[in-house]
């Protein structure tokens, strides 16, 4: 009675940790979908199913249109549009994602249980692995591939014990799905280490329960396997080309590990723990997974992508080792001084990744309500909806992460330059042309662009839109394009078209450069203004309360008293309130465009100089220095010149005045000295002064004039 009450206790803990996992991975499924790459395989999977297209030819992109993709991840394409055509879009992606985590918390229970790992092993280990899948929940192929890591890693072990066939060809067949399904490089390697282990037990332990001909034929069985696909080369020639590419220099998921974790402690703690995991396997004779530990550690350092499922092969391995040593050590006889600091630590372990959970969803929780806004920051659903709803179809030059949505969006009418299908479609040297466009370099903030790669392009291909973050900087960059203008702007992302009937260039423009009012601009405002009401009726557009807002403006037979007495929370947007303070400024109200300023949701650097710059105006100069402070905080200490010019020269010119007429408390007088020196070293506009603390006034007039 009493070992089976023992039994059941464990089963319990068992279940609870398993529970809390399994609730954290429900929680963080209900996350907005940050993922680039899902609505171009979504896109894909919905014209295989609905249309019959082939997902080995590009339809989408007028840049690539026709060529061949390969390989074609298209088992998880139709996956995802069923789901999606089941439960909507947002559903559809939510659900996939309590689908993988149930799938791989299975693959996981199997997996421990395969082992032996007692209930407290399991409590070390899984919180690590739910915290690592957390890291990169996104809806991609890789998700189905973690779950086939595990499955990998339990075979290893099966055929460790057993070199016969059934357990050959079931490693087999999970390699030929795979193969067929995604990269399975990682079954590879784990497999390498299989068959390197069973080397080294034949040569030096004389193992006698499998030859050197089953060695030698499942080994190329395996590697052939790699060819039996619909399309492209062997997966290892595939990564081998990969890793010689030049993609980590143009896209963030080549990129080293450190460069996003670097504060992350539960990630450095892994790549400290494969440390322990090799010296484990070693002593335990674990050749094979010495092997495996020691070479993804280097990769998961190296590459940002690979951090997660190297994380996942080393908790499991580690599980493994831990479960031969409990087992060994259960008859052995511990002092109670080390089993409690055996129990300590590791409860400690397993608490701080529990904690850390608990930290993430906490912060979750608290980002839920501006879900919607995150959303449309991250994808130009607005300028999506535009395009579809007034603007006919044709070529759209777009960064490479807008690419996916885009298309899945807009085809076929319209067709992108460039999506995320950098590596199965698009080649190296074409990332290498869209680089330039995507990322332009600037002298100073009067935008002398350095390369003429737009211009080549514009004139290279027959494009009709170009759709962009919604930066000073990007607008610029499409003055000296021939024929484009800014047809369409959100708070988020720019519109740029051949000119069409239906556009909205003034009020577009204030959006990204909302000093640039100007009275004069009032009969154009009007127009789109009437233009506007036609149209957008149904739409909640943020250019067309901005609209609403300066038509109320223009008709107000007192203008000062009207923007005096309007409150900024009648205004529906950041974009909105940003133009009302900027003119409030032009009235010399400064007392009003601070509130103006101090109403938004979103701040950028240039709404903390003008409020210092509102402040200063109003002898309020201890907290314009504050204000300054801030600035100088967020970006690291503008002597770095990790800002642009304009900026800094404000800044300087800021504290200059407050230094006049007060005493700078946070700053000192040599600092300004020092940041005048590094300005004119820099070079910066000749060493010549700003034309106005106002920011981008040299811009003005070029609206104007257009």
């Amino acid at each position: 009675m009493n070992i089976s009450n023992k039994i059941n206790t464990r089963d319990i803990y068992y279940f609870m940790v398993f529970l809390a996992s399994a609730c954290f991975l429900v929680f963080f499924a209900f996350r907005p979908h940050f993922s680039y790459d899902g609505f171009w395989h979504l896109k894909m999977g919905m014209d295989l199913i609905n249309h019959g297209m082939s997902p080995w030819i590009d339809h989408y992109s007028f840049t690539h249109y026709g060529e061949e993709i390969a390989p074609v991840p298209f088992i998880f394409q139709i996956l995802l549009a069923v789901f999606v055509s089941v439960f909507g879009e947002v559903y559809g992606f939510q659900f996939l994602k309590i689908f993988y985590a149930f799938f791989l918390l299975l693959c996981l229970h199997l997996f421990f249980r395969k082992i032996k790992a007692p209930w407290f092993i399991v409590f070390l280990v899984l919180p690590f692995i739910t915290y690592f899948v957390h890291l990169r929940y996104f809806i991609r192929p890789e998700i189905i591939s973690y779950v086939l890591i595990v499955i990998c890693i339990n075979l290893y072990i099966r055929a460790r014990e057993d070199f016969g066939a059934k357990e050959m060809l079931a490693i087999c067949f999970v390699i030929f799905f795979w193969v067929n399904y995604h990269s399975p490089i990682f079954g590879y390697i784990i497999f390498f280490g299989f068959f390197l282990d069973r080397a080294i037990h034949k040569i030096f332990h004389k193992n006698e329960s499998y030859t050197w001909n089953q060695w030698m034929l499942w080994g190329g069985t395996l590697f052939m396997i790699g060819f039996l696909k619909p399309s492209g080369p062997h997966v290892l020639i595939e990564t081998l080309s990969l890793l010689n590419s030049e993609f980590g220099k143009y896209t963030l998921e080549y990129s080293p590990s450190n460069t996003l974790y670097s504060m992350d402690k539960i990630v450095y703690f892994s790549w400290v723990l494969a440390f322990y995991i090799t010296v484990a396997s070693f002593l335990k004779k674990q050749y094979g997974f010495a092997f495996i530990t020691i070479f993804l550690v280097y990769f998961s350092w190296s590459t940002l992508r690979l951090v997660v499922p190297v994380a996942i092969v080393h908790f499991c391995v580690l599980a493994y080792l831990l479960s031969q040593i409990a087992y060994s050590w259960k008859d052995l006889t511990l002092d109670k001084p080390i089993k409690r600091v055996l129990v300590l630590f590791s409860a400690g372990l397993s608490v701080m990744a529990f904690y850390t959970l608990v930290r993430v969803a906490e912060a979750d929780i608290k980002n839920r309500p501006h879900e919607l806004q995150t959303l449309e920051q991250r994808y130009p659903r607005l300028v999506a909806d535009y395009l579809e709803s007034f603007q006919d179809g044709g070529n759209m030059l777009n960064s490479m992460g807008l690419g996916g949505f885009l298309l899945y969006k807009l085809a076929p009418d319209f067709k992108v330059f460039i999506d995320g299908r950098t590596n199965i479609l698009y080649p190296i040297e074409f990332v290498k042309i869209n680089n330039p466009i995507e990322f332009t370099t600037y002298e100073d903030d009067y935008v002398h662009v350095k390369s003429d790669a737009l211009s080549n392009i514009m004139k290279k291909y027959d494009i009709q839109y170009a759709v962009y973050k919604n930066t000073p900087e990007k607008l610029m960059s499409f003055y000296g394009v021939d024929k484009f203008e800014l047809n369409y702007a959100d708070e988020n992302y720019l519109l740029f078209s051949e000119k069409k009937e239906i556009s909205f260039p003034v009020s577009s423009q204030l959006m990204v450069l909302p000093m640039c009012w100007n009275e004069s601009l009032s009969d154009v405002v009007k127009r789109e203004v009437a233009l506007s009401e036609e149209l957008f009726a149904d739409k909640s557009y943020a250019l067309k309360y901005l609209l609403r807002f300066l038509d109320q403006y223009i008709s107000a037979s007192d203008k000062s008293k009207y923007l005096s007495e309007l409150e900024p929370g009648k205004l529906k947007n950041d974009s909105s309130k940003r133009v009302a303070a900027y003119i409030s400024m032009q009235q010399k109200n400064y007392e009003k465009s601070i509130k103006y300023f101090l109403s938004y949701k979103l701040h950028n650097e240039y709404d903390l100089l003008m409020i210092a710059y509102s402040l200063i105006n109003l002898e309020k100069y201890s907290m314009a220095e504050e204000f300054l402070y801030h600035f100088y905080t967020k970006n690291k200490g503008p002597t770095k010149i990790t800002v642009a010019y304009q900026k800094i020269a404000i800044f300087k010119s800021l504290l200059e005045n407050i230094n006049e007429k007060s005493n700078l408390v946070k700053f000192s007088p040599d600092y300004i000295k020092e940041l005048d020196g590094k300005l004119k070293d820099g070079n910066f506009n000749n060493g010549k002064p700003i034309d106005s603390i106002i920011p981008y006034q040299y811009v003005c007039k070029t609206i104007i004039n257009r």
